[in-house]
């Protein structure tokens, strides 16, 4: 059969995905595919950085932008059998419009998979272009469908897989979670756009699963979910991470690695392990990510030998009542200021995550987490907006209060705007307070006074059209020329 995937990609924040993060889930459903025979391609669209007024206008039926009419294109000319949509939240409005749009144009099934199907399949279901929906881990369900379609068998019990039979749906129940993920082939990255490699690197991953339960996050819904199905934390085998690493120096040339787990610490002795075959076989610089509480100076000092550059963690709040007790972040602050300063003297770069709008937010408390990313200097800053995410224990919270004023699925992306209205700060509060807020870090404090002017007529301009517009000239006009003084007063 010939399987056509769709990467419904619209962000345009600070982590573009040309700096190596590639699609892995899409990359593995295609492995598996073409091992079994079946031919797959994937239109991707992270290149065409769909902005907001380009996607309302599509939703609104206004206009078929560019890449919509590619897409059509690029179907006509594969000629697939099966279309398969990989969707979070923020791509699900973009990812039904465009199977609409399909639809009208080919007769062909398509089947929705990812985390927004898999934390609200009734919703996903019910859209009149969608045929099938893949609940949870996809690589065997998504073979079993295909493999059965192409052989003319019944599909109607296939596991993880939702089917639109008339006006029934077949609700099939989970498959258990695969345990030995090292029996998968290696993510099918002959399908990535080649921009992908521009930066000389590309991401792996060494483990599934995570076993925290932050409330802003969807694993706690997929822990529930996989209850008795399995471990949830699974891991390859170190020595076939290192094969993959090594094949795909010599098919690619990669010069760098990104480690995509999200917490890539989790097993302290695995990661010392691995670090030392990964210094001994492979000894190219990494980057990674993982959390303040799981690091300590041995792991650190390791990391930093195996070749670690960078290393992202989440303060994601500095004030302790929300991070410990809403974001449901069990982290002192200690631990946080002491897991910086520990990859910092280990010669490691930081790359600190933080959240900003979360329920109950004030003033107060965006202080309290500009102030922790002062003390801890981290060397990056990543500041997004909450979103109130579907299967989350927070967006069940904002749903019930009645915050959530404007359709998440429209938002560019979770850097540039938010959804919520909460009534401790406006929404236009916390849109100035980001795009402000490493700003607010880098510079002294003799300067916040006139930050705060800026934020003040951000705040106060009379019409949503001036404050993007505003907006726009401060990230444009001011951050520059005023991170350079802060350097400059750092470094005279």
């Amino acid at each position: 059969m010939r399987i056509l995937l769709i990467h419904p990609n619209r962000s345009i924040g600070p982590v573009m995905n040309w700096y190596g993060e590639a699609p892995l889930g899409i990359l593995y459903l295609s492995a598996v595919l073409e091992k079994a025979g079946h031919l797959t391609d994937l239109i991707d669209l992270t290149p065409y950085l769909i902005n907001r007024s380009s996607l309302r206008s599509f939703l609104r039926g206004k206009t078929i932008p560019t890449y919509a009419r590619d897409l059509l294109e690029r179907t006509k000319a594969f000629k697939p059998d099966l279309i398969g949509f990989s969707v979070v939240s923020t791509h699900y409005s973009l990812s039904v419009a465009l199977s609409n749009l399909i639809k009208e144009s080919f007769d062909v099934p398509i089947i929705f998979g990812g985390s927004h199907p898999t934390v609200d399949p009734e919703e996903t279901i019910s859209e009149k272009a969608i045929d099938m929906i893949c609940i949870g881990e996809g690589e065997h369900a998504l073979l079993e469908l295909v493999t059965k379609i192409d052989e003319g068998k019944d599909i109607s019990q296939v596991k993880n897989i939702w089917i639109k039979e008339g006006s029934n749906v077949l609700r099939n129940p989970i498959r258990p979670l695969i345990q030995d993920i090292d029996s998968l082939p290696y993510p099918n990255r002959e399908i990535l756009d080649k921009r992908y490699f521009k930066s000389g690197g590309t991401s792996f991953i060494t483990g599934r699963g995570c076993p925290y339960q932050c409330s802003y996050c969807v694993n706690s819904h997929l822990q529930k979910l996989y209850r008795g199905l399995g471990k949830f934390i699974r891991y390859r085998s170190i020595q076939k991470v290192i094969d993959e690493i090594n094949y795909t120096i010599e098919r690619y040339k990669i010069r760098k690695v990104t480690f995509s787990d999200e917490t890539f610490t989790t097993n302290k002795k695995r990661t010392i392990e691995f670090c030392n075959a990964y210094k001994k076989e492979i000894g190219l610089p990494f980057i990674c990510q993982t959390r303040c509480d799981t690091v300590d100076r041995e792991l650190v000092t390791t990391l930093k030998d195996a070749g670690c550059e960078l290393v992202s963690m989440g303060i994601e709040s500095g004030n302790d009542f929300l991070r410990e007790h809403i974001l449901n972040r069990k982290m002192p602050r200690d631990k946080i200021i002491k897991a910086f300063r520990l990859a910092r003297e280990a010669g490691i770069s930081t790359n600190a995550f933080n959240m900003i709008g979360v329920p109950f937010e004030t003033e107060r408390t965006i202080d309290d987490t500009i102030n922790i990313n002062r003390v801890v200097t981290p060397d990056g800053i990543n500041c997004s907006l909450f979103m109130p995410f579907k299967g989350t224990r927070l967006g069940e919270l904002c749903e019930k209060k009645g915050w959530i004023k404007n359709p998440l699925e429209e938002l560019p992306d979770y850097y540039y705007d938010t959804v919520l209205e909460p009534p401790s700060i406006s929404r236009t509060e916390l849109i100035a307070h980001r795009s402000l807020f490493d700003l607010y870090v880098h510079l002294q404090e003799k300067y916040h006074p006139l930050l705060n002017l800026f934020k003040f007529l951000w705040v106060h301009l009379p019409s949503e059209q001036l404050r993007s517009i505003y907006g726009r000239l401060i990230n444009a006009g001011l951050r520059g020329p005023m991170l350079k003084l802060a350097k400059k007063e750092i470094n005279p």
